[in-house]
């Protein structure tokens, strides 16, 4: 579990492993007698993954392996709940599901206490209210007191197993507050936890909607760190979303934290790239575009500024030729490049007038260049350029035949990509174009459509 955040530890480490315990299939084992093992929490508060250790799971090996003494957890819980009644609080919060289930038309038979049996009609749970919706059952448990890890996940299981869905409710939504089971639900449930209050109770039978009160977390980013923000909103039963987690819990959320936080992570990595990346594009596009401008006129400057550049590329696997313009499959692709994102319609460091005259030069002399002119057309938007300076639509043309070869699998325009990891970083705007496979976009882009083409489309 090194590496992993607390909320992962609880969620694949505590519920994730008693499922599969009760599935047959144990994803931890002592190395001594093979029994399963469980993660155990030490009685601290503090949320870090050091509170956990690995304890055995059957009364006979726990004695008989490790010695551990003391009580059995079927022994807590009979002492701690053998002589208790039912307390005043869990039968309010009963009274306000069932009067939230009662005022939505989309719920039926809904009953407090009530045994759910199994197929088998041997075992048996008794949730805090069961209900159906659409002709699915449903199990609403109200967590209020701490509960072991084990019972929340045969609970699961007998739900689930028995044709059923769950919704787990709190008794207060207090994150900095809750208790190990309610962390074990919590970060199980994408990191979302709801309840009932008179308040909902009320807004459920002002608009026949089941309504509750929702916390959750979502990731931001923020100068290249991911932290959580805790928001907590109203929300409706129909507007959870129901589903399994990667582990096999089942789970119901408002906010897809698991999704968001993987999105995030993708960001924070561009964050990072751009941080190494930015300024090397912005030292190499400003000298490119000057050389391709016939600003540097003095060799002994353009040499010591592309040496420079040599430099500050090196130590990120970039190693550029040893001289500017050596490398003529680089520079054709740096002209083109900088001429659609620099030229104002019109090539530079090349002896025509129009980006479609560099268009016909590149089909003629330079093909494996044709697919990145094309790409980078789109992303800067130049399409409506070219066609209106192809007055004969021989360019037009010409692209519709590059498109059909490359269909075919011929390599005459196939683009060279060993330059790929220099230009991706030049051109970031350009890279989901360049990096699709030239074969099936050219498939797709020859596919007969329903209305007629654009003139642009031909060059798409």
């Amino acid at each position: 579990m090194e590496g992993r955040d607390y909320g992962e530890v609880v969620r694949d480490g505590r519920l994730a492993a008693e499922l599969e315990v009760l599935g047959g299939a144990p994803r931890f084992k002592c190395p001594y007698c093979k029994d399963a093992m469980g993660v155990r929490s030490k009685a601290i508060r503090a949320r870090t993954e050091f509170r956990f250790y690995f304890d055995h799971l059957t009364a006979r090996h726990r004695e008989t392996c490790t010695g551990r003494k003391g009580h059995s957890p079927q022994a807590i819980l009979a002492r701690r709940f053998g002589l208790c009644k039912e307390g005043a609080l869990h039968k309010a919060f009963k009274g306000w599901v069932r009067d939230s289930l009662d005022a939505d038309p989309s719920f039926q038979e809904t009953k407090l206490e009530e045994r759910w049996w199994d197929i088998e009609v041997v075992k048996w749970r008794q949730p805090d209210v069961q209900t159906q919706r659409d002709g699915q059952r449903w199990a609403i448990e109200i967590q209020l007191s701490t509960t072991f890890v084990h019972v929340i996940a045969e609970r699961m299981r007998h739900y689930r197993k028995n044709g059923g869905r769950m919704l787990w409710l709190f008794k207060d939504l207090d994150l900095d507050q809750f208790r190990l089971s309610e962390d074990d639900l919590f970060f199980a449930n994408n990191r979302n936890a709801f309840r009932v209050t008179p308040a909902t109770v009320a807004r459920s039978q002002r608009e026949g909607r089941f309504c509750l009160e929702g916390v959750w977390l979502e990731p931001r980013l923020e100068g290249g760190t991911i932290h959580d923000e805790e928001v907590r909103r109203e929300v409706f039963f129909d507007d959870l979303t129901f589903d399994t987690c990667s582990r096999g819990i089942p789970r119901a959320y408002a906010f897809d934290y698991e999704g968001h936080k993987a999105q995030a992570e993708r960001d924070r990595m561009a964050w990072q790239e751009e941080q190494v990346w930015s300024h090397r594009r912005e030292a190499f596009e400003t000298f490119y575009v000057a050389l391709l401008r016939g600003e540097i006129t003095d060799y002994k400057e353009r040499d010591r500024r592309w040496e420079d550049l040599r430099r500050l590329f090196s130590p990120v696997g970039i190693t550029l030729p040893a001289y500017a313009k050596e490398a003529p499959d680089l520079d054709r692709l740096l002209v083109i490049g900088y001429s659609i994102k620099h030229g104002q319609g019109r090539p530079m460091g090349i002896g025509f007038e129009t980006l479609a005259e560099l268009g016909h030069h590149a089909h003629k002399i330079w093909p494996k260049s044709l697919w990145f002119y094309r790409c980078m057309l789109r992303a800067h938007h130049q399409l409506k350029t070219v066609v209106s300076q192809d007055r004969t639509g021989k360019l037009q043309a010409k692209m519709k035949g590059v498109l059909t070869s490359l269909a075919r699998g011929e390599t005459t325009f196939a683009p060279h990509r060993s330059w790929d990891p220099l230009m991706l970083r030049l051109f970031p705007e350009v890279g989901p174009l360049w990096l699709a496979d030239p074969r099936q976009v050219a498939t797709d882009a020859l596919k007969p459509r329903q209305q007629a083409k654009k003139p642009q489309e031909a060059m798409a």
